[in-house]
């Protein structure tokens, strides 16, 4: 979670502690990881109990993070008696929601940070709804760019990243000269990069907000998938092959790679879920 990540979650908490909607509630946190630790300090500074964090994974259940009990969601449904509210501070707030509602859950579900405006990791109407506005944004981007500057390559450094971008511009003669590359467009996401790129150069250049980059790459993404017309084969493929990189850095993530490999529509979702279409 980043400084203005946690400021939403900050913000979230204070509008709930306005309208009073966590009082007299039993408190549960689906999804542990270092947000919802970070959410669980927060609460836990401003006075609130907490029941549980709720996982879905076995090998968590018995742990504890602060003395609280990290339990399965089922405990909620079993220990259902009562007002109470659930806090989701990771990415997966849709697949959690659906899961919590299938379950039987009643209760109150809160989203206190909004991660996915570049990356999401549901197939919820309203996300679909957004990925071809996101398209059709990058169409527009797209057509402005190739007006603008005729001829150029165009390179995006969608975050702002200093340090990347100064190694990045270092670099950057070298891969034109040997990419036979004359002119090109550099497009940041704000002043302070562009200062950076100013120091190699008097280079062409557009200060995008990251939005607009991520949605030209979303805008070729789709172009790709529908130009290049991929089999269920390669993607099934392309998929596996990020899988295995997954289990080397990561060992346990062994489990997942055996499942993708019997899994035809997870491996689909993966590829998907890489290209952040």
């Amino acid at each position: 979670m980043d400084k203005s990540q946690y400021e939403e979650m900050i913000n979230n908490i204070s509008i709930m502690e306005s309208n009073k909607s966590l009082i007299e509630k039993k408190i549960y946190i689906f999804g542990h990881c270092n947000a919802s630790e970070e959410l669980v300090d927060v609460l836990l500074e401003h006075g609130y109990n907490i029941e549980a964090v709720l996982d879905n994974n076995t090998e968590k259940h018995g742990k504890d993070y602060r003395g609280i009990p990290i339990v399965s969601p089922a405990y909620i449904i079993e220990n259902e008696y009562g007002p109470s509210a659930v806090l989701i501070v990771t990415r997966f707030y849709e697949t959690m929601n659906k899961q919590l509602r299938s379950m039987g859950y009643n209760g109150e579900i809160y989203k206190l940070v909004d991660y996915n405006t570049y990356a999401e990791y549901s197939l919820s109407e309203d996300t679909i709804s957004r990925k071809k506005e996101r398209v059709e944004n990058g169409r527009i981007l797209v057509k402005r760019l190739e007006d603008k500057y005729p001829g150029h390559f165009r390179i995006f450094c969608p975050f702002n990243a200093l340090g990347d971008i100064y190694f990045a511009m270092s670099y950057l003669p070298y891969y034109m000269k040997k990419r036979s590359i004359d002119k090109c467009v550099i497009c940041v996401p704000d002043a302070a990069c562009a200062k950076v790129v100013r120091l190699f150069g008097d280079y062409s250049m557009e200060v995008l907000l990251i939005e607009l980059s991520v949605s030209y790459f979303t805008c070729f993404v789709w172009w790709f998938l529908n130009e290049k017309k991929l089999t269920e084969e390669e993607i099934i493929d392309i998929a596996g092959h990020y899988a295995r990189i997954l289990e080397h850095n990561k060992p346990h993530c062994s489990k997942f790679l055996n499942k993708l490999k019997q899994d035809k529509d997870l491996a689909l979702g993966v590829f998907y879920m890489l290209l952040g279409v």
